[in-house]
């Protein structure tokens, strides 16, 4: 005979957040109706109540910090108890991402939290800003307004702690050939491969030091997070960023041109057909 499981800790005191509160109650549920023996039931619930312990958070901002590692916790839990796939689990993470989402809005809307956010460094700092992009990337800040206040924080805090988000960065660009393309006043364009397409590779000069190097990144930072949300027939698509491609350097990448840049093509060329290129009229 299979004994009761051991109930989960009680709730987090009220002033405590506990931000995947379904998916903990999901997994607790599935343990008690679990058929595996009462040791192997005994040791899950033993560790949900841990992960309560360690999950629960004092501050709203804390627990923002900590979503993502705690998410990735319970899933990793769920996968090993084979209920990744359980249509109850998606429900649940939905819930709460949704729930996560609304707790996100109410820090854009405070000023006493957005300075808080504005004060982290180093990785809380990073884990904030991969918390907000990923709940951009997968839609729970689709209001115009909800967005827009989203990737304010997300430039604000990349500017006062230089990190970007971890999504922009891809790995598999190679083939860079030895001497840029092309070159304009800050950087150069170095071609390459990524995924069997040739792509550019804006490049920020490393001989930079000092005040000029950080202004310089910090412009970088700021043209990458305007530039990947950016979506239109005439605006070149940005792929992501690429930090493998030069020693201690970041790279800008998107689908290579032909033609070089507008600068470059306009020298060339003129303007006299630039209108019919680009479907709009041109006005000197």
């Amino acid at each position: 005979m299979v004994s009761q499981p051991l109930p989960p800790n009680p709730n987090p005191r009220a002033t405590e957040i506990l931000v995947y509160q379904n998916v903990i109650a999901f997994l607790s549920n599935a343990c008690s109706q679990t058929s595996q023996n009462a040791d192997e039931v005994q040791g899950v619930q033993r560790t949900l109540n841990g992960y309560l312990l360690s999950m629960s958070s004092e501050s709203l901002v804390g627990a923002i910090v900590n979503s993502l590692r705690h998410r990735t916790m319970l899933l990793e839990l769920c996968s090993q108890l084979g209920l990744a796939n359980d249509p109850t689990l998606r429900t649940a993470l939905r819930t709460d991402r949704e729930k996560l989402a609304a707790r996100l809005v109410s820090i854009f809307e405070s000023n006493s939290l957005e300075t808080t956010v504005l004060g982290l460094e180093g990785d809380s700092a990073q884990c904030f800003i991969d918390a907000v992009q990923d709940a951009l990337d997968k839609g729970f800040l689709m209001a115009p307004e909800q967005s827009s206040k989203a990737r304010r924080i997300i430039r604000k805090l990349s500017k006062s702690c230089d990190r970007l988000p971890t999504s922009l960065f891809i790995i598999g660009v190679d083939g860079r050939e030895e001497h840029p393309t092309f070159g304009g006043g800050f950087g150069d364009i170095y071609r390459a491969s990524y995924n069997g397409q040739v792509v550019a590779l804006k490049h920020m000069r490393y001989f930079l030091r000092g005040t000029d190097l950080h202004r310089i990144r910090e412009k970088f930072c700021r043209e990458a997070l305007l530039w990947k949300d950016l979506h239109h027939p005439h605006i070149l698509t940005f792929i992501g960023i690429n930090r493998e491609s030069f020693p201690s350097s970041l790279c800008m990448v998107s689908p290579w041109m032909e033609h070089g840049t507008v600068l470059h093509y306009l020298n060339a060329h003129g303007r006299a057909n630039v209108g019919k290129l680009v479907n709009i009229p041109i006005h000197n």
